[in-house]
């Protein structure tokens, strides 16, 4: 989460209404985060599908990779299984700043987020 934006930050922190005021003010949308990870990276990673959305209706480029080689879609396109324990880390690191994941969630919006991204 390093290097991370207000948008990043709202995004991950499920704050809806605000990540709604920064597109308002149109802000860059292809900052990237210290892994290189945007905003639609951090939303489809989380399984924000409603902030995934209106970072597609905001035109958010979907082709951006991260450091890793991934687009926002292929960050979402892996086993479960396989991440979930990088899931798991990251509540334990950010629970105590107000960060909830609900990961039977996540596991559901990940296929869907896929095909939005297609």
């Amino acid at each position: 989460m390093g290097g991370s934006t207000p948008i990043i930050t709202a995004i991950t922190f499920n704050k809806p209404e605000m990540v709604k005021a920064l597109l308002k003010a149109n802000v860059d949308l292809s900052i990237k985060n210290n892994d290189g990870s945007t905003a639609l990276h951090t939303a489809a990673f989380f399984g924000k599908v409603k902030m995934v959305q209106m970072l597609i209706d905001a035109n958010a480029d979907t082709t951006i990779k991260n450091n890793y080689g991934a687009t926002p879609r292929e960050v979402v396109l892996g086993d479960f299984s396989q991440i979930k324990p990088v899931y798991e880390m990251m509540m334990m690191q950010l629970e105590p700043m107000g960060f909830e994941l609900d990961l039977t969630e996540v596991e559901k919006a990940r296929p869907v987020i896929a095909i939005m991204l297609q």
